[in-house]
Formats: structure tokens, sequence, C-alpha cells
């Protein structure tokens, strides 16, 4: 559910993480030929996960959206995916779909996030499901931030005569500042591959 009021700095900020620790990971600018139409910052959080956007004709109309099925607040930041690795749900509707199979409908993956902080020794990390079966953190990430992409395409696009393309986005997603570098840069990669910029260095 979308809800609109006005804009209050703490919106930008995780409540994990004090905003004094965050800064921004990438900024995915327009083309120098395209304009850009909306801006939209992602805050993907170990815990919760929410995300808003403005168009840049009127910067004070801000959508503040919850992605997978939640009606307020943040969503779980949780990916369920089914056996073979495919997507299957994101947020709330992730653990949801999961607890009424009872664990039997797939992988269920949460606080992976977390595992960021493993990528400093040069091995691949990994993320466990609760089932304890393990897919590469990179796939998880990747998945996570490409559902909240599409989704906020589709409800930025809602009412829209001209639909606003992914490169008139502006996309901004938050990190702490303590990160590694290697930590970083394996969102910065997971991003590239949603598609969310064009350029993964």
């Amino acid at each position: 559910m979308s809800q609109k009021r006005p804009y209050d700095h703490r919106d930008d900020v995780s409540v994990e993480e004090s905003p004094l620790k965050r800064r921004a990971l990438f900024k995915q600018d327009a083309p120098k030929d395209t304009e850009a139409r909306v801006v939209c910052a992602m805050d993907f959080g170990t815990a919760f996960t929410g995300y808003a956007f403005a168009f840049t004709n009127d910067p004070d109309d801000i959508d503040v959206c919850t992605p997978g099925g939640q009606d307020a607040g943040k969503t779980n930041t949780s990916l369920l995916l089914d056996p073979g690795g495919n997507f299957l749900a994101f947020g709330s509707e992730a653990r949801k779909d999961y607890y009424m199979h009872e664990g039997t409908g797939g992988m269920l993956f949460e606080k992976f996030k977390m595992r960021l902080h493993d990528t400093h020794n040069g091995a691949e990390p990994y993320a466990q499901a609760l089932n304890g079966q393990r897919q590469p953190l990179l796939k998880v990430i990747t998945l996570s931030l490409k559902y909240v992409k599409e989704e906020a395409m589709v409800k930025i696009n809602r009412g829209q005569v001209d639909p606003v393309s992914a490169l008139e986005i502006k996309w901004m997603v938050t990190v702490p500042a303590i990160w590694r570098d290697a930590a970083k840069g394996m969102m910065r990669k997971a991003a590239f591959d949603a598609g969310m910029i064009s350029d993964q260095n």
C-alpha cells in the first residue's frame, strides 16, 4: 500500500542503523541526454525493507511504499525461492507462503544481509535458508533488489500516460559507512545485476 505524507528526513534512515553511519552506496543518474523524471530511494535493511519515490517536477509529493504484501511500515527482508532456486516471493508474503506450507514450500532466506561481513576473506559467501539449504549470497541479494525495483517501477508508472523507464529514474541505496569495500562492492554488483545501475564500477 502506498501512502502520501510530508517528507520527514527520518524516512531515509533504517531504524537499525544510526544516520551518522550511513551513506549513499551509489546513485544511478540518468544518462546525460536523459533527464531524471523520478528519484527512488531504497532502504534495504537486515530485517526490514522499504522504499520511497518522488517525481522531480513535484519533489515534495513523496510516496512511501512497502514492498512484498505488507500494509503498513517496512516489510520483512525475506526472500522465498522454490527448491530449484527460482524466485517465489519477497517480504511478508514470502514468510506467509513459507509457513503456510509448514516449511515445505521452498527456501526462505532471512537476515542474509549480515553475511556481507564474510566477503573479506575472498571466498564466495553463501546465504543459508531456514531449512539449511544454501544459495550464493549475490544471487539472494540480487533477486531481492530486483523484486523491489520492479514493484517500484509498477507503482511509479501507475496512471502515467508517458511511462517512466528505468533509465529515467535516479536510484539510491544507502549502506552503513563502516562496511568493508568488498561488501559495498557486492551490493553494487547485485544492483547492477538487478538492472538498477548501468555501471558496475
